[in-house]
């Protein structure tokens, strides 16, 4: 599986937010003229191209780690270490973060999914909170509980939101040892 360095995925991503913009520009103006029609056209065809280019070594990461093949863990990774902001990077985010939880082989990752974890609680994502909290509950360790309880202590102005995520793992864990998963 090709690899894709945090530096691709943030310069991809702002390629992305660059051509989102123009096509939002243009199309306010699409209906002045046949011209202003196909130059709308053909910049929101050349997102759509580049929207799947950026997409797809990263679908293909989620489709290998949901056959349970680990080969994906490293793009996976990589795309939520970059934590690119860009049209659906947030779906992105949350279905990688959901397969990375379900998947065998994520103890070579155990350090580097933490530092996502904590990323993510220092600069919450409302939308992101559910697979955070499947992400943290497979790869919680008393490591990552004394860094979240850190955290709380930091800045006691957000200290609400590692709480919760504490109490959400505890849920986690115990729904899934409930089930009888040996995470």
């Amino acid at each position: 599986m090709a690899l894709v360095s945090t530096d691709r995925i943030a310069a991809g991503a702002l390629i992305l937010t660059q051509l989102r913009a123009e096509v939002g520009s243009l199309y306010t103006k699409r209906d002045l003229d046949p011209k202003s029609w196909r130059i709308w056209e053909q910049k929101a065809a050349l997102f759509k191209t580049r929207t799947a280019e950026f997409y797809a070594p990263f679908e293909a990461a989620a489709t290998a780690l949901r056959a349970g093949d680990a080969t994906g863990l490293e793009t996976a990774v990589q795309f939520l270490e970059a934590d690119p902001w860009c049209f659906r990077s947030g779906y992105m985010k949350a279905e990688l973060m959901h397969r990375i939880a379900n998947s065998a082989g994520t103890e070579a990752y155990r350090a580097r999914l933490q530092d996502i974890v904590i990323h993510l609680l220092r600069r919450p994502q409302p939308r992101l909170l559910p697979p955070t909290v499947r992400l943290a509950a497979a790869v919680w360790d008393e490591n990552l509980q004394n860094r979240v309880i850190s955290l709380a202590e930091e800045d006691s102005s957000a200290a609400e939101q590692p709480r919760v995520l504490r109490r959400l793992v505890a849920h986690q864990i115990r729904t899934i040892r409930g089930l009888g998963h040996e995470r």
